[in-house]
């Protein structure tokens, strides 16, 4: 009904706002809290990955599709979700919050947010 791009933009714009609150609300001392916090988190990524395979098939042409599905993918998640841990703990130990990696995925879904509304297609 809504077709893939806008859900994926939905979504990333969902966990771009949400995800330092949610961060947070986990951390809250409270089992129904983290629960509730984990549950919306979990929305938030379904929202994004379950239409992501038919965004990837769709953004590149029949012969290259395999290729470049394959590198720009596995490429971005190298680099991106690699450096993760990293980052995290640079963060953590920057600003003493434990909520600090939040910072990081809101930058990369803000960055998701925007490539994805530049796509072409609906």
């Amino acid at each position: 009904r809504l077709g893939y791009k806008k859900v994926v933009l939905i979504g990333t714009a969902f966990m771009t706002l949400a995800v330092y609150p949610l961060f947070v609300f986990v951390d809250h001392g409270d089992i129904g809290a983290a629960l509730t916090a984990v549950l919306l988190f979990a929305s938030g990524c379904g929202a994004v990955l379950g239409p992501m395979p038919a965004l990837l098939v769709s953004s590149f042409p029949a012969n290259v599709r395999s290729s470049a599905i394959g590198l720009s993918y596995n490429i971005t998640l190298a680099i991106f979700g690699g450096s993760a841990p990293l980052v995290a703990t640079w963060l953590i130990d920057r600003t003493e919050d434990l909520a600090s990696p939040a910072i990081y995925l809101a930058l990369l879904g803000a960055v998701s947010f925007y490539a994805t509304l530049k796509l072409r297609h609906n």
